[in-house]
């Protein structure tokens, strides 16, 4: 599982490569996806971008159970665009997180990303 790119945002492609992975995000979090042929070294296979209009679902949000700065936590209350609170650290920078593990009780599956 691939980390967030330093800088991302929405310049960056995200995918699965799973189309058991895609169908999880679609059914529990609403993850538009569209799949693409892709050929590498003789290997056929498919990628399932994720649509511009559910990019918004890798923000994270307030409670998300996320990975980043060598911890893994919950983040309790703050400004969704600066800077939010956790439980282990005072100030948790969106730009610090990772991925998200975990919304709502629901494992959140984090896609690979590609320039």
């Amino acid at each position: 599982m691939e980390k967030r790119p330093a800088g991302w945002g929405f310049r960056v492609r995200y995918f699965y490569d799973c189309p058991i992975k895609a169908a999880y995000m679609n059914k529990y979090f609403g993850v538009e996806t569209y799949a693409t042929t892709y050929a590498m070294q003789s290997n056929i296979g498919l990628k399932y971008y994720i649509h511009d209009g559910s990019l918004q679902i890798l923000e994270p949000q307030v409670g998300d159970v996320v990975e980043g700065n060598g911890y893994v936590d919950k983040l309790l209350y703050g400004d969704v665009k600066k800077v939010f609170h956790s439980i282990q650290s005072p100030a948790f920078n969106k730009e610090s997180i990772d991925r998200i593990i975990d919304r709502n009780g629901v494992p959140f599956i984090w896609p690979e990303s590609e320039p």
